[in-house]
């Protein structure tokens, strides 16, 4: 369900993007500025030279053709997903304020806060999330008891989509510049129309993700997104800070994963805790591999065994994709991604069918 939520969000973006593809047809080195500033880290450049050197001919066509979609993303998930409480209004009718691109600083409040609180005890600081939206829910008198009835079934919600779709068109000049060319009145109407069911798309999705047990890790820095693309069986033991992966910037010359230079759907985690069950099934796949190679000679048998499925405790944390596919563009002098797009989701699968069809 998540992973078709995610897509939706994605796919609508783009889609909604398919009717401003008649952006100007040659981007002055202001354009250029204005919307390299406005990607920030989706973006691995801050040179519009840089970026598309970076390229092969067939992707930067596409990516010039995907811009509005990748301007479009970037808001939504820096200031509506990220945020579990973005949704939140504390008295009927305040989503009527004038248009913004930002959130209102009390959602902003919320979530330093919590980010902070996750810092400190991870565990905490998910209980504290749940139970802080479900009370916010309910603050107000005329919604229900059952927070999750009271977010379906209110209309409340339609003027904050509204004000997230009329504060980008208004507000961002990157729009602006991509879409400069659209001037039939009938078009402008669409585009507003399918801007706002992105919103809705997303705002829906932060209600089920807020709710859920698992916290979420979104990687929305080209610079520093590429080797998470490329963990697999990602742990992190209970009580130990985890070590972060070395980054793709850290030294290019040393780096044989390919490098991502513009996302236009970012790598979203999801980060579970391991309870008894999930500890036990671990130990039955361990055991499971380790039979089914237990022929073979010349290999470290348990290393292999920790490699394809590491040992689990009580109260660690598992880290897997939350949506199967991220959409990146790559550098053209680095390696190739798997054809899926990273080996954080396919374990191999896309070039074992490769093989198989040669």
């Amino acid at each position: 369900m998540l992973d078709r939520a995610i897509s939706s969000v994605s796919a609508g973006a783009r889609t909604g993007a398919l009717h401003y593809r008649n952006f100007p047809r040659a981007l002055t080195a202001s354009d250029k500025r204005v919307i390299l500033d406005n990607l920030g880290g989706f973006c691995r450049y801050d040179d519009w030279d840089q970026l598309e050197a970076s390229l092969d001919d067939r992707n930067y066509e596409a990516l010039l053709r995907n811009l509005t979609a990748a301007v479009i993303t970037k808001h939504i998930y820096e200031t509506v997903i990220t945020n579990p409480f973005s949704y939140i209004e504390l008295e009927e009718n305040s989503t009527t304020v004038q248009s913004s691109m930002d959130p209102p600083v009390f959602k902003r409040g919320l979530y330093e806060l919590w980010q902070r609180f996750s810092r400190v005890d991870g565990e905490r600081a998910r209980n504290w999330r749940q139970t802080t939206i479900q009370l916010l829910n309910q603050s107000v008198p005329s919604k229900t008891n059952d927070w999750r009835v009271t977010y379906w079934t209110q209309e409340s919600q339609e003027p904050l989509f509204r004000r997230l779709a009329s504060g980008m068109l208004e507000g961002c000049q990157a729009l602006h510049i991509l879409m400069r060319e659209i001037t039939d009145p009938a078009e402008i109407k669409k585009r507003y129309k399918e801007l706002v069911d992105v919103y809705r798309n997303a705002i829906d999705l932060v209600v089920y993700m807020g709710r859920v047990d698992p916290n979420f890790e979104f990687h929305l820095d080209a610079a520093r997104c590429g080797s998470y693309l490329h963990c697999k069986n990602r742990v992190k033991k209970k009580g130990c800070p985890e070590r972060e992966p070395r980054h793709d910037d850290d030294d290019d010359d040393d780096d044989d994963c390919p490098q991502p230079v513009m996302i236009l759907r970012p790598l979203v985690v999801t980060c579970r805790q391991m309870d008894e069950g999930d500890v036990e099934y671990q130990e039955e796949l361990r055991e499971i591999y380790r039979l089914e190679h237990e022929d073979e000679t010349g290999e470290d048998i348990e290393k292999k065994v920790e490699e394809a499925h590491p040992k689990l405790e009580v109260g660690d944390t598992r880290f897997d994709a939350s949506a199967k596919f991220p959409d990146i563009y790559y550098a053209k002098d680095k390696p190739r991604p798997c054809t899926c797009g990273g080996r954080f989701t396919c374990f191999g699968l896309c070039q074992l069918r490769e093989k198989a069809a040669e």
